[in-house]
Order: structure tokens, then C-alpha cells, then sequence
């Protein structure tokens, strides 16, 4: 019987969705982050958060939130720097809607 983990790769990269999962997996773990380094009434606060050619790019609600960020992406890339390889910043934007 075959590893899922030996298929998984050959699976999306044959319908092209390997970046797709890579992205995916890149904002779930950030995530994560923000849930264990934020408490539960600042969630609402984040509007979205997407990867792009190598950037975790996050919306937010005020510059207070977004300063919060600053200060702790640092030890997110440190983190992952060996999971996520192709992750190069995080941009964190100010947005109201």
C-alpha cells in the first residue's frame, strides 16, 4: 500500500494545485499564530489573509492591529523559515472593508 504522502505530491502537481496547497498551508499555519499570540475579541479585526509570489499579505482593521503584527512576524518567518521556503515577508495592510 502506498503512502498518502508519496501520492499527495504527484496528485497536485498533476492538476497544477501544488502552489494553491502550498498558499494554503502557508495562511492556515499564520492563522494558527494569530490565534495562540491574540486573544479571541481581535479576531474579528482581521479581514484576510492570502499568499502571493512569496508573500503572506494580511488585511486588517486598524494600524494599532497592524503594529501588533510587526512586532511578532518576525518570530512567525523564524519559525517556518524551513517548512515555508518560498515565504519571503509578511505585508500587513490597513483596510476598512
Amino acid at each position: 500500500m502506498k503512502k498518502l504522502e508519496n501520492i499527495l505530491p504527484k496528485i497536485l502537481n498533476k492538476y497544477n494545485l501544488k502552489k494553491s496547497a502550498y498558499a494554503s498551508q502557508v495562511c492556515q499555519a499564520f492563522h494558527i499564530f494569530l490565534k495562540e499570540n491574540f486573544n479571541s475579541s481581535l479576531k474579528d479585526n482581521f479581514l484576510s489573509i492570502k499568499f502571493k509570489n512569496g508573500y503572506l499579505i494580511v488585511k486588517v482593521k486598524n494600524s494599532s492591529l497592524a503594529h501588533q503584527i510587526f512586532l511578532i512576524k518576525e518570530d512567525f518567518l523564524q519559525k517556518n523559515k524551513s517548512r515555508f521556503h518560498l515565504l519571503k515577508n509578511i505585508v500587513i495592510k490597513v483596510s476598512d472593508h
